[in-house]
């Protein structure tokens, strides 16, 4: 069998590939997403499908560069919006891997039409749950992206997808969230890199509420929203470019350079050491671990 999961560091992104028998899938690939198809050849397995927890807005998703490369067919959730690519999974959905059966769970909330997936072992009992951004260690997925005035109506779907879909599945079950510490889709990520359903009702602080009421006054938090949620959102809906028709940024003659910038913001993308021992005048340090802040210094 392969699980694994894949952190994006930066992101604080996490993906996850399982498999069994000579199959595997992955959920919320990121766009960078080589490392996968090398695991499952690893293991002898082929990638037969992608699975999307939900429309992503803080990073570009990569279900349509993973599909190119291996022929996966993509399943998506959110499908109350136009997809420009792969087919709307519905709740209850199953598909086999191998020994075990993937299982689709409709957890909205953060977003109207999120999923979980449910993966039984080969008893057909719960195992692990890979919760998107609706449940996360410590935290729960942030509820404000459409809007303060829909604030109140999407916590408490996210409460009846917590209490009355996802705690149920048992204590013992492992949560595999889609992000970890750092992520801005949430007020507060605890730095736990796994996690159960049974550690989150006992410690998650969004969870120790008596009733929906106060957790809706609880989520009803408007957070940061970067500038740059808007372009992920429209490239997750039509489907990223593949990389291979990114052309390179085009090299800049010294003279060419200083006339950008002295209008443009200039960033040093070199390690914190390399920056320190010198660097040109006005430029910003920015390590490659800090992308995501990156783009809330200009809109796309």
């Amino acid at each position: 069998m392969l699980f694994e999961r894949v952190e994006s560091e930066g992101l604080a992104h996490y993906s996850y590939i399982v498999g069994d028998g000579n199959e595997a899938v992955v959920i919320d690939p990121r766009r960078d997403c080589e490392i996968y198809p090398k695991m499952a050849s690893k293991e002898g397995m082929r990638i037969t499908s992608v699975f999307e927890t939900h429309r992503n807005e803080d990073y570009v998703v990569g279900s349509v560069e993973l599909s190119s490369r291996t022929g996966a067919e993509i399943w998506h959730a959110d499908g109350q919006l136009d997809y420009r690519y792969g087919e709307a999974i519905e709740d209850g959905m199953t598909m086999r891997i191998g020994r075990f059966k993937l299982e689709a769970i409709s957890t909205p909330g953060h977003t109207p039409g999120s999923m979980s997936y449910l993966l039984r072992d080969a008893g057909g009992d719960p195992w692990v749950v890979f919760t998107g951004d609706a449940l996360f260690a410590g935290d729960l997925g942030r509820v404000d992206l459409l809007g303060m005035d829909r604030v109140e109506e999407m916590a408490r779907q996210l409460y009846d997808s917590v209490f009355e879909k996802l705690l149920p599945l048992g204590d013992e079950v492992i949560a595999c969230p889609a992000h970890g510490a750092g992520s801005v889709c949430a007020a507060s990520i605890a730095d736990r890199k796994w996690t159960t359903l049974g550690i989150e009702r006992k410690r998650n602080p969004k969870l120790q509420v008596k009733g929906v009421e106060e957790f809706v006054s609880l989520m009803a938090v408007e957070l940061e929203r970067p500038p740059y949620f808007r372009e992920m959102e429209r490239l997750n809906l039509a489907g990223a470019p593949l990389l291979c028709t990114v052309l390179d940024p085009a090299p800049l003659s010294p003279k060419e350079f200083a006339a950008r910038a002295e209008e443009d913001v200039v960033l040093d993308t070199r390690m914190e050491l390399a920056f320190g021992a010198a660097h040109i005048q006005d430029t910003s340090p920015e390590g490659w671990w800090d992308g995501t802040w990156q783009e809330e210094r200009a809109d796309p």
